[in-house]
């Protein structure tokens, strides 16, 4: 998937420059993932911003991508401490839970390296006006942002249909009004035409 440059322009949100709402998107949720129990919510700021800007695709992919890999951390960092914690119960009879905890300890602290190495990558290419995909994170975002845009586009099309029908309606109601109107007109436009006949 290839990373696209656009060129500078301003969000619809503060009128502030795209560059620095994408980067601060992944930034201000980094930073809140890191504040025990605020974790597991802090995907929700690049949600707001996403779901609010209506002027800049760029700010919105960045937002978008933001909100999907911290989720994603959240989610593996929710699993991964049920499972160390219910662990530590098991290490007072079983000798081998120790070890688990371990195996599962360390993988939690490469997953969160990891998806601060890439984040830190995509601020430095939300600075430059990049669409970065993270990889194995940017089809997953694709697949949300059509997820999304189908239902807008779901809702729009219903919209217009039931604009439509409304106007069907009406026009149905106009002419059956006219209708009697017509056929009431028609014998005073008869009267007139035998009226000079009979004077004649």
């Amino acid at each position: 998937m290839s990373n696209k440059t656009v060129g500078p322009h301003n969000s619809s949100l503060g009128n502030l420059e795209a560059n620095i709402l994408a980067l601060l998107s992944y930034l201000v949720t980094s930073v809140l993932m890191f504040i025990p129990g605020v974790s597991y919510f802090a995907w929700i700021l690049p949600l707001v911003i996403y779901l609010l800007e209506n002027k800049s695709s760029f700010v919105k992919f960045h937002a978008l991508q933001s909100m999907v890999v911290h989720a994603i951390s959240a989610l593996i960092g929710l699993v991964l401490n049920v499972i160390i914690g219910s662990l530590f119960f098991a290490a007072f009879l079983r000798t081998g839970a120790w070890f688990l905890i371990s195996v599962l300890s360390t993988i939690s602290t490469i997953v969160s390296v990891v998806i601060a190495v890439f984040s830190i990558l995509a601020m430095i290419k939300a600075y430059q006006y990049t669409e970065y995909n993270i990889p194995l994170i940017g089809p997953i975002t694709s697949w949300v942002s059509n997820l999304i845009s189908g239902k807008n586009k779901t809702e729009a099309s219903g919209s217009a249909a039931g604009n439509a029908g409304q106007g069907a309606e009406a026009n149905v109601q106009h002419a059956a009004q006219e209708q009697p109107a017509a056929q009431e007109q028609q014998p005073v436009e008869a009267a007139s035409e035998k009226g000079p006949k009979s004077e004649s």
